[in-house]
């Protein structure tokens, strides 16, 4: 698993949590998997088109209001001297909140988290 670390304060942790598989659909919005409350912590896993390798959720935030959390992170390019990337993949990412009180929640996904798409062969961030 490969992870990021928001600042104590945050409160919030996100990473991948299985391999990445090649996407062999259109869809390349975030989905919502499952959110799960265990011993005080909040467990989110969906799955996201994003550039195939190389390629990591970093630098978390959250917003809660009530029992709604709003979740946001952005794409890292790990190694800068890869190559372009040229296919989309399924990415696995998983997102703790860290001390939250039991209860049922909502999960959202920010409007700010990136989207990518393959555009004759170039993966891009899509414009918004």
């Amino acid at each position: 698993m490969v992870t990021a670390t928001a600042g104590s304060s945050e409160r919030l942790q996100v990473g991948t949590f299985a391999p990445e598989e090649l996407l062999t659909t259109a869809e390349v919005q975030p989905r919502i998997n499952s959110v799960v409350w265990s011993e005080g912590d909040l467990r989110i896993r969906l799955t996201q088109a994003a550039p195939c390798g190389n390629y990591i959720p970093v630098d978390p935030l959250w917003e809660k209001a009530g029992n709604t959390i709003v979740l946001q992170y952005k794409w890292h390019r790990v190694s800068a001297g890869a190559a372009a990337p040229t296919q989309l993949c399924v990415q696995h990412v998983q997102a703790w909140v860290f001390r939250v009180p039991e209860a049922s929640y909502t999960v959202l996904i920010s409007d700010n988290v990136p989207i990518f798409e393959k555009v004759d062969g170039v993966v891009k961030e899509r414009q918004r």
